[in-house]
């Protein structure tokens, strides 16, 4: 039977045509799948508490919950009179001062109150029904922002991880740890969530502490040792 090479032709050209388009779809499938995860880890990133920019956001590299957080103008001005955050949280600040602040015999009496059942969701829900119950938290610390008042003393905010979520202890001194130690602390948990921007642009609001103590877990174990 003679071949028809015309034919042969055009069904090899044509069966090139779909490997090729085949190809090229897989490619651009791969590619739309990797920029939906994309944009659903920058949902993530968000915390669901804000909305993207109209630019391309993205998140600090390592960082399961978001960058690092910027001082904005009113936050260094409400540290420069004595106090970073408001909104209950003057009442916190007070009830540790008044309570023995950062004695031993303080933080230990306020380890044995901390309420273990708390849980980060409840708190970035709603936080104003665990508004002044004690906590302790184990955590990693993300970034520390230093705030110098106009008496001389320090506040200090630490951003940390709670497993993998954010959250920020404000504590009325300075502390001794960088980002990547590892830390427990002990205090209050504010009426309001904590809410910054982050160099990516994303308004975030997480669970704030008022913190009586942030000390390394070696210690935290003391305590609960000598409490016993």
């Amino acid at each position: 039977m003679k071949l028809n090479r015309p034919l042969i032709y055009a069904v090899l050209t044509l069966g090139g045509i779909f490997v090729l388009s085949a190809l090229g779809y897989l490619i651009w499938e791969n590619g739309r799948q990797r920029g939906e995860l994309e944009a659903l880890r920058l949902k993530v990133a968000g915390g669901g508490a804000g909305e993207a920019p109209a630019q391309t956001a993205v998140a600090g590299a390592g960082a399961p919950t978001g960058s690092p957080p910027q001082a904005n103008k009113k936050e260094l001005e409400r540290a420069e009179e004595g106090f970073n955050p408001d909104d209950g949280c003057r009442d916190l600040y007070f009830r540790i001062r008044d309570s023995g602040g950062q004695s031993p015999e303080a933080i230990t009496e306020n380890l044995q109150a901390a309420d273990a059942s708390v849980r980060y969701a409840q708190i970035e829900k709603n936080p104003i029904p665990f508004y002044g119950k004690p906590v302790a938290i184990n955590g990693r610390v993300f970034q520390v922002q230093e705030f110098q008042a106009k008496d001389g003393s320090y506040f200090t905010d630490v951003f940390m991880y709670w497993g993998n979520e954010i959250m920020v202890a404000s504590i009325a001194s300075q502390v001794p740890f960088v980002q990547g130690d590892r830390v427990v602390v002990i205090g209050y948990l504010a009426k309001h969530l904590y809410q910054y921007q982050t160099i990516a642009q994303w308004n975030l609001s997480v669970p704030l502490v008022i913190a009586r103590a942030v000390i390394k877990p070696s210690e935290a174990s003391k305590y609960r040792r000598a409490r016993k």
